[in-house]
């Protein structure tokens, strides 16, 4: 065991001595006539303690200047002790989270101090210590249907969901008004432009929906998840920026709210267009909200009159009948394999631009500081 296990750096003492005095900062740089980011770092452990400041510190505190020498100098001795140590934490940290990938989207700030970076990304999984379990256990949900493990980006993003979903004031949720929300949402679902109305409408009957940025190779499409019994919270991706993957994925995400999915863990949807469904509950949301878009009733007799002479127009004219944008019936014959993925590729409008503007929106050059979200 290292002769050095109780020390402490230099800024620990002196932050003891100001409170004592009943001192701030600012107070002991003006007694001293060094400025006050000096007194600062030093307190923080940012600058060494030099000779000179020694002497500015025992004429302030009535000591020695060789006590805060000894106290740098121990301090220093201690941080060379344990180099191996620190390598082994960092090692560790690095291997539980996906640490460059958090820190370069400002999800955590990063610091040299290992001590630091720790309790940071502690703070954000809500974890004590290195070792303990991660508590927010979820259901993820892909092509394998893998409900009980997932990557350290996957459950990344699912964390910075939550931390921000926190922060968002919302009207209580009541789950009998959900269909007047359903009833709105199917007035927009012709006019591209429309989707900018999608977050206020949501906040409205109490759900927190944001957009968070994915993490290269995580997948994730969508969440739902609860804060309490009367916080649901829909979070989307946007990794693909389609209308029509827009509209379904969303869809998805509230019928999970409105069957009460997610309350005892989130709903995470990995891959949600490519994975064909295995639960129950998947294949209830799926369809549900498929129905929602575009009756399957509706798409079959369309399918059974035209296939496979699909036309612009016959598509722009079952759309408009419907009172829904074409991108959504292109997308449903994409994957039903009816067309291959590039016809009618102009349809699929990129939506974006049009809705990250007015939505709490983490990523794309965003930041959830910009709408007061911190």
């Amino acid at each position: 065991m290292s002769d050095f296990a109780e020390i402490f750096p230099p800024g620990e003492f002196l932050r003891e001595e100001l409170e004592e005095r009943g001192w701030s900062q600012l107070d002991l740089a003006k007694i001293t006539g060094k400025s006050e980011r000096l007194v600062n770092e030093v307190v923080n452990a940012k600058r060494t303690v030099t000779p000179e400041t020694a002497k500015a510190l025992s004429a302030a505190f009535g000591t020695s200047p060789q006590y805060w020498l000894n106290l740098e100098n121990a301090w220093q001795l201690f941080q060379l002790e344990r180099p191996g140590n620190d390598i082994e934490r960092r090692s560790h940290l690095y291997s539980k989270f996906p640490v460059r990938e958090v820190i370069k989207r400002g999800w955590v700030e990063d610091s040299e101090n290992i001590e630091t970076l720790e309790s940071r990304f502690f703070e954000l999984y809500r974890i004590s210590g290195i070792d303990e379990e991660i508590k927010y256990a979820a259901n993820f949900r892909g092509p394998e249907e893998n409900h009980d493990s997932a990557t350290n980006v996957q459950i990344a993003w699912l964390y910075r969901c939550w931390q921000i979903a926190e922060k968002v004031a919302v009207p209580k949720f009541n789950l009998k008004l959900l269909a007047g929300c359903f009833t709105e949402l199917k007035n927009l679902l012709a006019n591209p432009e429309d989707v900018r109305h999608v977050p206020r409408l949501l906040g409205e009957y109490g759900i927190r929906f944001m957009l968070v940025e994915n993490i290269k190779g995580a997948k994730t499409d969508g969440v739902c998840f609860w804060l309490d019994s009367n916080s649901p919270v829909v979070a989307m991706s946007m990794r693909y920026g389609r209308l029509d993957w827009f509209w379904f994925t969303l869809l998805h995400e509230l019928r999970h709210v409105a069957n009460l999915d997610g309350l005892e863990s989130p709903m995470v949807d990995v891959d949600l267009i490519n994975r064909e469904p295995v639960t129950d509950v998947e294949v209830k949301a799926d369809t549900e909200a498929s129905d929602f878009l575009i009756s399957q009733t509706d798409v079959n007799n369309f399918v059974a009159c035209v296939s496979p002479l699909y036309s612009t127009q016959r598509v722009v004219g079952f759309s408009r009948k419907n009172n829904i944008h074409p991108a959504l019936l292109a997308g449903r014959l994409q994957h039903m394999k009816e067309i291959p993925y590039t016809q009618f590729r102009s349809m699929l409008v990129d939506i974006r631009k049009l809705l990250l503007p007015g939505a709490i929106a983490d990523g794309w050059g965003h930041s959830i500081s910009d709408i007061g979200v911190t």
